[in-house]
């Protein structure tokens, strides 16, 4: 999955130095990694915005075969495709002001 970086160039598993050149660098796919740990197949259903603190947060659901979230209460309905519920809520801070 590519993203932007901060000055916008894309990003493929590698950290872009100020000379171009750039370091291997593993990315960690956060919901796959966490159904693995919980025991199911961890996949991500949807996305949505919002803002907060003056800056635009991405949020995703990581949704699974599960009947439990990831604090022990039961797992959401509706957010998901295919009959799968929220295990969990993940986001990311971005730097673009609302």
């Amino acid at each position: 999955m590519s993203e932007l970086s901060p000055d916008r160039e894309i990003v493929r598993g590698r950290s872009i130095g100020d000379d171009g050149g750039g370091t291997r660098r593993p990315r960690t796919r956060v919901c796959a990694k966490a159904g693995s740990e919980f025991g199911f197949h961890g996949q991500i259903d949807g996305a949505w915005y919002r803002c907060c603190n003056g800056h635009i947060r991405k949020l995703v659901d990581c949704c699974g075969y599960t009947r439990y979230r990831i604090n022990g209460d039961y797992a959401l309905t509706g957010y998901c495709y295919s009959g799968r519920h929220v295990f969990c809520v993940m986001y990311y801070d971005t730097k673009i002001k609302c």
